[in-house]
């Protein structure tokens, strides 16, 4: 691979929902030093879901001291960003955060964004832009801020996705690559610019969003100065990364239609890769966003759960390590059925308020039984997402599995048997990394191109291929699967409303204990 003369380190950085990874590359592919530190969710209210900004630079500034002698005698450093889709951050003409960061899964703006979504002006805005606005997108919550915390969207100079944030405490003027804008729900995503319509619909002042570039793009240099505070002797040239999701699709090497990827980690998702902007191409659900190669766009099927539900199920059973899990489990599919929709369902049901269902249980049920039908359940998502997808041209054929979770080839056996496809694991799963540090390094010159530095950077691993007979049981499952959801479908809203009165009376409870007024709510 030709690059520049010198020594070259590139490294990718990749902000997720509960942790940040850093990753340092050399120009061959390899690694030279990586770390991980993680942050918590909080959720101050029902329903909210956000990071505390200080919390992701103090991991980031970890993430850096904790690599920096392993790149001490590179000359030239390059640094790309990948980050998790909607979360953002307010911050001042200063760059001092006005809030909090709300993440995908906060539902502040859940009613907001359904009233917007139902103006026939806002309809014809968002088709235009190709846009599916829900509660997940940024513009849910911000419309939340101009009506709840009008003050603080005053003192706002601009809107910084998390990725971008982390570079204007590092000194400099962040862009926001197309990607990472689409998901914001107010990009034209046709014409990659902002939505002038949409922002104005949404009446949001249009000079609190950065400019938008190419994912590659320079944004700036990270001066020695300010690098010296983390211990790293050299300037760091920053290029635009992208959405996590994208930056692992060029990490793990899937940049055409017939193979996509698989993300396994806090939330579930499969990425495909299409040719244009293709509106059609795919479900109103998920319409197709910028990738981070040039001219291609990305279609986005997930759901919500994934490593969250099991984290949840691991609490349940008093299990703290995940390959616990896998111990004395049934090989043979699990006689009982679990919806995961813990946080809403996926991207093809599109139903924020359904919630996740156990069925099949009796006094024969077992721990492992239960424990196959979570891994089971969460998978089953995916397929139908698969299946809802299975008219286009050229058809899927494979998969390439990325995250925490490909690491388990136990899982991996059982997620081939759900879906029926072969699928490829990665000798290195963390390719949102990867796949970041590719952009810069294409971007800075230290890598030739895309297309080559894929071929050294996305090996590829083991491959799990689908056991027919269980193939074969799992369709019908998924049958079973989407018919328990139907039919429970009614009793959604009463289900919603009897939550809410028992969470009512939780407050007083523990209002009447305290002795204390009812605490405010947070603004």
């Amino acid at each position: 691979m030709n690059g520049k003369p010198g020594k070259s380190a590139i490294l990718g950085l990749d902000i997720g929902t509960t942790n940040c990874k850093l990753i340092a590359y050399s120009c061959n592919g390899h690694i030279l030093a990586e770390a991980v530190a993680g942050y918590e969710v909080h959720h101050p209210r029902p329903g909210f879901a956000e990071l505390l900004p200080a919390d992701m630079m103090s991991a980031v500034t970890s993430l850096l001291q904790s690599i920096a002698p392993a790149i001490a005698g590179s000359d030239d450093l390059s640094m790309a960003i990948s980050a998790q889709g909607e979360a953002f951050v307010l911050v001042d003409k200063d760059g001092m955060a006005l809030s909090a960061a709300p993440v995908s899964i906060d539902m502040r703006g859940h009613e907001l964004i359904a009233a917007f979504k139902r103006r026939t002006d806002v309809q014809s805005a968002s088709h235009t832009a190709g846009q599916a606005l829900n509660s997940l997108t940024s513009l849910a919550k911000l419309l939340w801020f101009k009506d709840e915390a009008p003050d603080v969207l005053g003192q706002c100079a601009q809107v910084l996705c998390v990725g971008e944030y982390v570079l204007k405490q590092l000194g400099l003027c962040p862009a926001m690559d197309y990607s990472m804008a689409s998901r914001t729900g107010l990009l034209d995503c046709a014409r990659l610019q902002w939505s002038d319509e949409l922002i104005g619909l949404a009446e949001l002042p249009k000079r609190i969003f950065p400019p938008v570039v190419q994912s590659g793009s320079l944004v700036g240099t990270i001066t020695r100065e300010v690098a010296e505070k983390y211990g790293i002797n050299v300037p760091i040239n920053v290029f635009a990364g992208g959405h996590d999701q994208v930056c692992a699709m060029l990490g793990a090497g899937v940049v055409n239609s017939e193979t996509a990827l698989y993300s396994i980690g806090t939330t579930e998702a499969i990425a495909l890769t299409i040719d244009g902007f293709q509106s059609d191409r795919v479900s109103e659900y998920a319409p197709p966003y910028p990738h981070v190669v040039p001219g291609k766009y990305v279609a986005l099927m997930g759901n919500q759960t994934g490593g969250r539900l099991l984290d949840w199920f691991k609490k349940l059973r008093g299990i703290r390590d995940t390959e616990a899990l896998f111990v004395d489990l049934p090989d043979l599919p699990s006689p009982v059925t679990v919806l995961p929709h813990f946080s809403g369902s996926g991207t093809v049901l599109a139903d924020e308020a359904a919630r996740g269902i156990i069925a099949g249980l009796n006094f024969q049920t077992t721990p492992q039984d239960l424990t196959h039908a979570v891994l089971e359940g969460i998978t089953m998502e995916q397929a139908l997402a698969l299946r809802d997808s299975c008219n286009l041209e050229p058809p899927i054929k494979r998969l390439r599995a990325v995250g925490g979770g490909s690491r388990s080839s136990r899982w991996m056996q059982i997620k081939a048997d759900v879906i029926g496809l072969p699928i490829d694991c990665l000798e290195n799963p963390e390719t949102a990394c990867s796949g970041a540090a590719i952009l810069a390094g294409v971007g800075s010159g230290a890598l030739a191109s895309r297309e080559e530095a894929v071929t050294q950077f996305a090996r590829v691993g083991p491959t799990y291929h689908p056991r027919d007979e269980y193939t074969e049981i799992y369709r019908e499952k998924l049958d079973l699967y989407f018919d328990i959801y139907r039919s429970q479908k009614a009793h959604q809203a009463k289900q919603t409303a009897l939550t809410a009165r028992i969470a009512a009376l939780t407050q007083d409870e523990r209002t009447q204990e305290s002795g204390q007024p009812a605490p405010q709510e947070r603004q």
